[in-house]
């Protein structure tokens, strides 16, 4: 019995390599759009959980990058490893945010909040926020994603716009209140997480089948 040809169209297509330097290029861009939209031009700064989703984010391409080296051998199996840890820390991380920015709504609200901090740690005790301090030290507080002006800071009339937009909190829509950067996040990591998966159930599949 001969499989669907569409399905063999999506085996082949899971082993090529940029299908994963896609899933890399995609992954840093969200890093990029975090730093270079959200801090620098909204000047929402990021808490100790943004941080490490950032670095979530770029350990997944990292991973996916080391994945297109080969998909069919040794690299490809290390990088997923590589992502599955991504994709583990980059979840935790976006369930903490979550879990503050509940407390912090919540009308029980209760001061000694735990899960920020301004002194993150990073594998392997790497001082990425001392080295990359850009995109790596929390500047902000976890839970408040409020643009953080200062009395001498000239705004554009679209980044007046947005700020104004804003002035309660970041959500994909505003105007809803839905999506905050917290359930964005964990959209995105549970979204690459069955890609991912996908990607590497068909290749162990075509192995099997000597397709």
């Amino acid at each position: 019995m001969q499989n669907p040809k569409s399905f063999l169209e999506i085996l082949s297509f899971s082993q090529k390599r940029c299908v994963w330097i896609a899933f890399a290029v995609f992954a840093f861009l969200i890093v990029a759009f975090s730093h270079f939209v959200l801090q620098e031009y909204l000047f929402l700064q990021p808490c100790e959980q943004c941080v490490y989703i950032r670095y979530a984010f770029i350990v997944l391409g990292l991973g996916c990058c080391v994945i297109a080296l080969s998909p069919r051998s040794i690299f490809g199996l290390f990088g997923i490893f590589i992502c599955a840890y991504a994709l583990a820390r980059g979840v935790l991380a976006a369930f903490m945010l979550k879990g503050i920015q509940n407390a912090l709504q919540s009308e029980t609200f209760v001061f000694g909040l735990k899960g920020c901090s301004l002194n993150p740690k990073f594998d392997f005790n790497l001082p990425l926020d001392v080295w990359i301090p850009t995109l790596f030290a929390p500047s902000g507080f976890c839970g408040m994603d409020l643009p953080m002006l200062n009395r001498i800071q000239m705004l554009s009339p679209m980044q007046e716009w947005f700020v104004a937009l804003y002035a309660d909190g970041w959500y994909l829509i505003p105007t809803l209140k839905f999506g905050t950067m917290a359930e964005c996040a964990l959209f995105i990591f549970v979204v690459y997480g069955v890609g991912i998966g996908i990607l590497f159930l068909t290749n162990f599949y075509k192995k099997s089948n000597k397709i």
